[in-house]
C-alpha cells in the first residue's frame, strides 16, 4: 500500500489518539498562547506530525534543500522538477520495502535521496491543499518538520502538536457548519417570503424550484432534522410516472435531509396537510447521472404531486 497517498488519513487517526486528558489540552492551549497566527501554528504542527510519521515509518535520510524545493515549487505553482505522478511512484516504491515489517536502518534502500525528498515535499503540499484546504505557511511547516526530524528541542511536543491540530480541525469544522446553517436559514426565510407572494397559487423560488399549491394545509412546517410522512406521485415532463406511493397504497416515511435537494427545500416551507405540484430542475434532482434504476434519464426535470401528511 502506498503509505503517503493515505498519509493524511493515517495522521488524522494518530491525532485523534493523542487526545488524553483535559489537562493535556489545557496545557497545549497555554503552550501556543504566544503564537501570533493560527496559520503559522498549524503549519508548524503539521510539519512536526509529518516528520514524526515519516521518521517512525522508516525514512532516515532526507535532503532538506530538495524537500523545501518540492514544497516551494508546488505552493508557488512553479514547474515541478519531477511530475506529480512520478513523485507518487517514487514515494510508493520507497515505502513498499517496509510492507513485510520494519527494516534495520542499514538495510533500507534509497534509489535517490534527492528525488525522494523532492517528491515528499510535493506530495505533502498537495495533500495539505487538497485534503485539508489549509492556507499554510511553508516556512513554519518546514521549521516544524526539521526540528522534529533532527531531534531538536521544540516549543511544542509531537503529542501537543497532534492535539492542537485536532482542535484546529474541529473548530474549523464547527465554523463551517455554523456558516452553512446561516446560509440555509437565510434561504429558508427567503423561500417563505416568496411563498407569500405566490400568484394564483404558483411561485418560482430563486433555486428554480417551481411550486403550484393544489391545496394548503394549516399545520406546521418540518425542520431539516425532522422525519415526515408523505404521499406522492413522481413523473417526467412527458407525463410518464416513475414512482408513486399513491399507487402502492402506502405513504413514504423519510428524513427531510435524506431526499433530493428539491424535496428538502420544498418540505421545509410546506405545511402539514398541504398538497403541491412541484417541478424540480435537474440540478436539484439527480443531475447529469439520472437514476437509471428508476427510469429517470440524465438531466431530467421531475414533477411531483406531493402531500405532506404528518411530521413524525
Amino acid at each position: 500500500m502506498n503509505k503517503i497517498i493515505l498519509l493524511l488519513s493515517i495522521i488524522s487517526l494518530s491525532i485523534l489518539s493523542c487526545q488524553n486528558a483535559d489537562s493535556s489540552i489545557n496545557n497545549t492551549e497555554k503552550v501556543i498562547s504566544d503564537v501570533d497566527s493560527d496559520a503559522d501554528t498549524v503549519s508548524y504542527c503539521m510539519g512536526i506530525i509529518f516528520s514524526n510519521y515519516l521518521n517512525t515509518s522508516g525514512l532516515k535520510q532526507i535532503d532538506f534543500p530538495e524537500f523545501e524545493k518540492g514544497i516551494n515549487d508546488y505552493q508557488k505553482k512553479n514547474e515541478l522538477r519531477i511530475e506529480q505522478t512520478v513523485c507518487n511512484e517514487t514515494i510508493g516504491n520507497f515505502f513498499k520495502q517496509f510492507e513485510g515489517g520494519e527494516l534495520n536502518e542499514e538495510d533500507v534502500k534509497y534509489e535517490s535521496v534527492e528525488d525522494l525528498s523532492y517528491s515528499l515535499g510535493v506530495d505533502i503540499s498537495f495533500n495539505i491543499e487538497t485534503n485539508y484546504k489549509i492556507d499554510y505557511n511553508r516556512i513554519f511547516l518546514i521549521d516544524g518538520f526539521k526540528s522534529t526530524y533532527n531531534g531538536e528541542e521544540s516549543w511544542i511536543s509531537v503529542e501537543e502538536a497532534g492535539i492542537y491540530f485536532e482542535q484546529f480541525l474541529r473548530k474549523r469544522q464547527q465554523k463551517e457548519y455554523e456558516q452553512q446553517q446561516s446560509i440555509l436559514m437565510e434561504k429558508l426565510v427567503d423561500n417563505r417570503k416568496s411563498m407569500k407572494n405566490a400568484v394564483n397559487g404558483k411561485v418560482t423560488l430563486k433555486s428554480g424550484l417551481q411550486i403550484e399549491i393544489l391545496s394548503e394545509g394549516n399545520g406546521v412546517s418540518p425542520q431539516i432534522t425532522d422525519q415526515v410522512t408523505v404521499h406522492y406521485t413522481g413523473s417526467l415532463e412527458d407525463g410518464s410516472v416513475f414512482d408513486s406511493s399513491v399507487e402502492r397504497g402506502e405513504a413514504a416515511v423519510f428524513p427531510v435531509s435524506g431526499v433530493i435537494p428539491g424535496w428538502t427545500e420544498a418540505l421545509q416551507i410546506m405545511q402539514v396537510g398541504s398538497k403541491w405540484r412541484v417541478t424540480i430542475p435537474s440540478e436539484l434532482a439527480y443531475g447529469e447521472r439520472g437514476l437509471p434504476q428508476a427510469n429517470i434519464p440524465p438531466n431530467a426535470v421531475l414533477i411531483f404531486e406531493m402531500e405532506l401528511l404528518k411530521i413524525n
